[in-house]
């Protein structure tokens, strides 16, 4: 059955059911993995892209679902500070005026404190920024409304249109606050295309390139210094070998699984109550979320510990994050493609491959040797 309509990320309801703006977001949608699967095709031949776009192709039974996971908290930062953890969370909570955050695995987050330097709050988003600026060139007065809700009522047209046009890094969204995802890198279009060049399948030497790090740097996709790209590359490559047509399912975004907080203590070092509050999204697919303790229990954030540290920093929370993507995958070996040749030998220490034809079987993550 085709699907009749993308809709918003988290499905969220910025974009009226029937208006023009709502489809003109489907059309991007659809647009953007027309564009991945053409470029896809320039490699592997017309008509045997893997990735499909599901409002022009159908989706057969049966399909299951793929959903693929990672940790939110940066892992350019983990490797940078591998011996202290606590120079890493504070690389990542760097709020500037103008300035993205550096926080790139899809999740970013902004940390509210008292006047004694205590956290009170911290504010989570995966919306991506591109999803952002079409709202700002389609719903603008719906930008503001969402800004004055979330972010403080005080904010006017100008601060986030300066010269007509939106500012995806204005002081709200940067200094003050994160309403949406600002890193360069974290868009839906950057989702799209990691997954549609993930589709191709390479071989290095007559053998069959299967480690995640080596399909990047052959695929020229994502970026293998993170925890998401290489997962989600892995993820949707194993089912390309297994020859299913593979899409994003509807709504298309980059979603929040949830935080584990396991071993989150109060001050009078009983377990932490359940203080994570999703505020966009849908059940099981949260776009934007805050972590607050309620004012009646006379404590804040900062008072917290988690292993026995004092939570300082809003990377400690993000620490406990999980991110996914949730792919949809139909008729299992309707596709036999070759795999492309790539000279690029893999990462030293970290290459596993597989001999061309070597059975593959089918876990929830992926596929794995048998």
């Amino acid at each position: 059955m085709l699907l009749a309509q993308f809709d918003p990320p988290g499905n969220v309801p910025d974009l009226a059911p029937g208006s023009p703006e709502r489809q003109a977001w489907s059309d991007f949608v659809s647009n953007s993995l027309d564009t991945n699967i053409s470029g896809v095709e320039a490699t592997v031949g017309a008509g045997l892209c893997q990735l499909y776009n599901p409002t022009r192709v159908d989706t057969t039974e049966p399909t299951a679902d793929l959903v693929i996971t990672w940790g939110g908290f940066p892992m350019r930062w983990i490797r940078g500070h591998r011996d202290v953890r606590t120079d890493a969370w504070r690389e990542a909570d760097d709020f500037r005026l103008g300035v993205a955050r550096r926080q790139d695995e899809y999740l970013e987050w902004f940390v509210h404190k008292n006047p004694a330097g205590k956290i009170t709050r911290v504010d989570f988003t995966c919306e991506a920024w591109d999803y952002w600026n079409f709202l700002g060139q389609n719903a603008p007065a719906q930008v503001l409304a969402l800004y004055q809700t979330h972010i403080d009522p005080a904010i006017t047209h100008v601060d986030l249109f300066p010269g007509g046009s939106y500012n995806r890094l204005n002081r709200w969204n940067t200094e003050l606050g994160a309403m949406h995802l600002s890193h360069g890198a974290n868009t839906l279009g950057a989702e799209i295309n990691l997954v549609a060049g993930a589709t191709v399948l390479w071989e290095n030497g007559g053998r069959l390139v299967t480690d995640p790090l080596q399909l990047i740097q052959c695929g020229g996709f994502g970026d293998e210094i993170r925890s998401s790209d290489p997962r989600i590359g892995w993820d949707i490559n194993n089912l390309a070998r297994l020859g299913f047509a593979i899409t994003l399912k509807n709504p298309v975004g980059l979603l929040i699984d949830g935080i584990d907080d396991t071993g989150f203590l109060k001050p009078d070092g009983s377990p932490a109550g359940s203080y994570w509050r999703v505020l966009r999204g849908f059940p099981g697919g949260t776009v934007r979320a805050t972590y607050e303790v309620p004012a009646a229990e006379g404590f804040v954030v900062g008072d917290i510990t988690i292993g026995g540290e004092r939570i300082e920093y809003g990377g400690q929370l993000a620490d406990h994050v999980t991110m996914k993507v949730v792919g949809t995958a139909c008729r299992p070996g309707s596709f036999s493609n070759a795999p492309q040749s790539c000279g690029v030998p893999g990462p030293a220490a970290f290459s596993r491959a597989a001999a061309p034809g070597t059975p593959l079987r089918y876990t929830r993550l992926g596929a794995v040797e048998d």
